[in-house]
């Protein structure tokens, strides 16, 4: 289900997603494993993100510690590969899968949207590529969702920040170095034409976990983002549910 090896033999770069999560939210404990969709909520993205044609492998990077014991047991149990490492230093985290794996190009997402979009992912690995970019984003600035959430870089680029971060910040978000103004990096941004960025599709609290379930049993496990905006924007009592906690 979720890819290992190439998947275009003409294609020299290798391309891996890594999903970090970890059961120790302090605002919903467990909430990686939740039911979504019949699997758990980590499971339910890993398949989705399994769909892009650009990506060759998604991985799970979980902590070593025993609280994530549960989260790699159930990751692997559905064939989700899983790499372990510190805690806190996420960003250790992710070289040391590179290292591992040799990526060439590296899609950071994390496992609180489980709503993630194959070809939004797509279309973010294209954009890297065309602007040939050390890094890029969806996010700043933003205009998808929250819980469309993507950056793709390169093994050099993980590399440096690796290297240079200091900051304990900096190693925990894995990617504000690289989006530093006083870094060397090359930078690009995906955007789209309709500013979609107050809708709230991530899951950082129950209530957001309500909306997204309701969101797929009114559209489909396989829903595009436009159509579970579209199915929201239809349906203000489901977005009302979370409305506490969106961003300003």
């Amino acid at each position: 289900m979720f890819k290992h090896g190439k998947t275009d033999e003409k294609n020299t770069m290798k391309t891996i997603a890594i999903i970090q999560a970890r059961m120790s939210s302090s605002r919903f404990p467990g909430k990686v494993i939740a039911d979504l969709g019949g699997l758990p909520m980590v499971v339910f993205m890993a398949a989705r993100v399994a769909q892009c044609s650009a990506v060759d492998e998604v991985i799970l990077a979980t902590s070593t510690q025993v609280s994530d014991d549960p989260l790699a047991e159930v990751a692997q149990a559905h064939g989700l590969r899983v790499f372990r490492g510190p805690l806190e230093d996420v960003l250790g985290r992710f070289a040391m899968v590179q290292a591992q794996t040799k990526a060439d190009i590296i899609v950071r997402m994390t496992g609180d949207c489980p709503l993630a979009d194959p070809k939004v992912v797509d279309d973010l690995i294209a954009l890297r590529a065309a602007e040939n970019a050390d890094y890029a984003n969806n996010l700043s600035p933003r205009s998808y969702p929250h819980g469309l959430d993507c950056e793709v870089f390169t093994a050099q680029a993980l590399a440096l920040a690796n290297a240079n971060a200091r900051d304990e910040y900096d190693r925990e978000h894995v990617t504000p170095w690289m989006r530093s103004s006083s870094t060397p990096l090359s930078t690009a941004n995906l955007h789209q034409p309709h500013d979609l960025s107050k809708l709230r599709i991530t899951v950082d609290h129950p209530e957001d976990l309500d909306v997204v379930r309701a969101a797929l049993e009114g559209t489909h496990k396989d829903a595009s983002f436009i159509e579970i905006a579209t199915w929201l924007n239809d349906h203000p009592e489901i977005t009302a549910i979370n409305a506490a906690h969106r961003q300003v």
